[in-house]
């Protein structure tokens, strides 16, 4: 935590430096505007640390950033995805559905635009504007793998287990052993009350993608919950501290003898 702190502060003071030295510039020269090359240099090092944020998982800076950059810029394509995706991270998903919704209206075929919404509205409860706007996607393109599988997610959300099924399913066959979509399909025959087939399917996204956190855990989660509490253990300790991994084990003794 602290080198990564060490490494914004290092970003944002780069920040400042560039904006200094253009206003400085400016100064020196006796003329009060900024000139277009200034303007360059300051929206790239807006988008340097806007990028960098989002890397380090500090969407809150990005958020920032972004929302700057969309000021000078308001109807760049790029720049409101970006926002609209960062703003859902830090959990402001209905401000992101507003800000695409306004982007879709200049570029309503723009898939890209119409998928990114789609994940806002599910992630702000409004699942069936999102399946409406996912059923425009594949219509016009069945091969979009990422339209199937948030059509699971949403389904899922409706508590629609046997759509959400055959959506996971529908985006495996266009991107086989896609260990995102797995794991989906995973969590969504858990959610099913299918714990072995959710087991069996999270056991070969992890074997495909080993490098996953979010996986390693949903699979200590559905280990834990069927009652290997060893195998949840053993992955749980890989990326959680002690007190986390603790916490965890007696959450799982509430389904003991509960899970066939």
């Amino acid at each position: 935590m602290i080198a990564q702190k060490a490494k914004l502060f290092a970003v944002n003071a780069g920040l400042i430096f560039l904006l200094s030295a253009a206003l400085g510039g400016c100064a020196s020269s006796g003329d009060s505007s900024v000139t277009e090359q200034d303007e360059m240099v300051i929206e790239s090092a807006l988008l340097r640390a806007a990028s960098d944020a989002e890397k380090k998982n500090n969407f809150d800076a990005a958020v920032g950033y972004y929302s700057r950059l969309l000021q000078a810029k308001p109807h760049d394509r790029e720049i409101t995805i970006a926002l609209a995706r960062n703003l859902r991270y830090v959990g402001q998903s209905a401000s992101a559905a507003d800000v695409l919704s306004e982007l879709s209206k200049r570029q309503p075929d723009d898939e890209e635009i119409m998928l990114e919404h789609a994940k806002a509205l599910i992630a702000s409860g409004g699942y069936n504007q999102a399946l409406a706007l996912l059923g425009d996607i594949i219509t016009a393109n069945r091969n979009n793998w990422q339209a199937f599988s948030a059509k699971g997610i949403a389904y899922d959300s409706l508590k629609n287990y046997k759509m959400a099924e055959r959506s996971f399913l529908e985006a495996l066959a266009i991107s086989p052993d896609n260990p995102v979509v797995l794991n989906n399909l995973a969590m969504s025959l858990a959610q099913a009350g299918r714990i072995k087939k959710a087991i069996s399917t999270l056991e070969q996204a992890a074997m495909i993608n080993r490098g996953s956190p979010q996986i390693r855990q949903n699979l200590a989660l559905l280990y834990g919950i069927s009652g290997d509490k060893e195998k949840a253990k053993s992955l749980a300790v890989m990326d959680l501290d002690q007190k986390e991994v603790e916490t965890n084990a007696s959450f799982y003794q509430r389904f003991d003898g509960a899970v066939q």
